[in-house]
């Protein structure tokens, strides 16, 4: 009786041959059409009777990974066989051309034949959050704004917690990190830079922008860059919830608050970041056609506009132009703060298929599919050794590509501004009437003001 396995034990060797065969089946080390040992070498592998294999192989045929052959054997399954695994990847259609994310996922149906994925394009953040909600995705893309959404109405466990590898930019790790746990494996990131057409600063007798200048330098080389009719001295896309903030960041102070507890903007510092908005507005000069942030790269890469706020991301809409073009940091006002963009991977802790939609994460995330991003796109992986490779480059990158590495301090979320992701969208929309010239200041601290208090009491 004392040579007898436990219950215990025997579960623990059930699960042990499942895992084993299950690894071996994803990894392609067992091929499609190749047949499992019999399940009297898996007994004695493992330790088991035969009516323990059977049922350990029950459930890799429910999960679609094998399919039995009477009088043959268990044989591993074709991904179009019956209940094959399907994850179902959520992304934000802007990362398709930003990560090169179709070939990465065909790579990793190279790697994983019998994992299909799914890939079901979001429109917008609130609909990811319905989605991982009604278990519809297994893997989503997640940006800081949604993570934020996410942690600030309670949900955060919807979010399966990620193993935390130091190969990974910690400012990147950090934006995903709640309570020691990090929900959300980083993929790609991004600050928020200044791009110019070298050219034109040189046939207007400008030195290039560098790390010392202040807005009101952009502002006033912009005007001599500007020609009526021809092309726009400086251009962003100014009511963006990832570029009008940074004014603010760079006030170096979070939203203030009176004696009674009541938001105070009145004398505060995000009034001057106000006053530098709406003057970059009235130098721009901009029709209200062009009201979508893709405008932007597309006035630059049209000779159309001679400086662009911009992030890495949006570069790779420059990948094949011939333009003479670089990067210098933002310039600042009280602070030289940017605004860090990330994008990260998320796993529904809802999904049935967490083995296989853990492997996608692992696979996207990986040294290999990293240095993909880092070959194919301008855009920064998050992974520190696949973005800091050296070597023959594939695509044009300006000298000052890697000014993102000199940079680093000054990289910012704006939940440092004490604000939600909620008042950043409330707060656009009272600024734009600002910025229109339909608010004078006083107007606009009141708006803003008793739009913060709202908020704060519906909290």
């Amino acid at each position: 009786m004392t040579n007898r396995p436990s219950r215990k034990t025997f579960r623990d060797r059930l699960d042990d041959m499942v895992q084993r065969l299950k690894e071996e089946i994803l990894t392609s080390r067992l091929q499609i059409g190749d047949y499992l040992p019999s399940e009297k070498k898996l007994g004695e592998q493992f330790g088991l009777s035969n009516k323990s294999v059977r049922k350990g192989l029950d459930i890799l045929v429910s999960e679609g990974l094998i399919v039995k052959v009477p009088k043959v054997g268990n044989r591993v399954a074709r991904p179009e066989d019956d209940r094959a695994l399907t994850v179902r990847f959520g992304y934000h259609r802007s990362i398709t051309d930003e990560s090169d994310l179709f070939n990465l996922l065909e790579r990793f149906h190279e790697q994983y034949p019998q994992i299909k994925v799914q890939a079901v394009p979001i429109m917008n953040d609130s609909g990811v959050i319905e989605y991982l909600e009604a278990g519809l995705l297994d893997v989503a893309t997640i940006n800081y704004p949604l993570f934020q959404t996410i942690q600030e109405s309670g949900r955060l466990a919807l979010l399966e917690e990620q193993p935390v590898d130091p190969h990974f930019y910690p400012f990147v790790t950090k934006a995903f990190m709640m309570d020691a746990a990090l929900k959300a494996k980083p993929f790609m990131f991004s600050p928020l830079v200044l791009c110019y057409n070298r050219e034109h600063l040189r046939e207007s007798g400008l030195l290039e922008p560098d790390s010392g200048w202040t807005w009101q330098d952009l502002s006033r080389a912009a005007s001599i860059l500007a020609r009526p009719d021809e092309r726009l001295g400086f251009y962003f896309h100014l009511q963006s919830r990832n570029r009008w903030p940074v004014l603010l960041l760079q006030s170096g102070e979070s939203l203030q608050r009176g004696e009674d507890g009541r938001p105070r903007l009145k004398d505060s510092r995000w009034l001057e970041s106000f006053r530098i908005s709406r003057d970059l507005v009235g130098k721009q000069r901009i029709p209200p056609v062009f009201d979508q942030e893709a405008d932007v790269e597309e006035l630059f890469k049209e000779g159309r506009a001679s400086m662009i706020l911009t992030s890495y991301f949006a570069l790779n809409r420059l990948k094949h132009i011939k333009l003479d073009w670089d990067l210098a940091p933002l310039p600042h006002h009280y602070n030289a703060k940017t605004l860090l963009l990330v994008i990260g991977l998320v796993l529904n802790a809802k999904s049935s298929q967490k083995e296989a939609s853990q492997k996608l994460i692992d696979f996207l995330t990986s040294y290999a599919s990293q240095l993909a991003i880092r070959h194919h796109t301008l855009s920064i992986p998050a992974l520190k050794p696949a973005a800091e490779w050296t070597g023959e480059e594939k695509l044009y990158r300006p000298g000052r590509f890697h000014l993102y590495r000199e940079i680093a301090s000054t990289f910012s979320y704006y939940s440092e501004l004490g604000l939600s992701n909620s008042d950043i969208i409330h707060m656009t929309q009272q600024a734009k009437l600002y910025w229109s010239g339909l608010y004078d200041e006083r107007q606009l601290c009141e708006r803003l003001e008793e739009m913060l208090e709202r908020n704060n009491d519906e909290l």
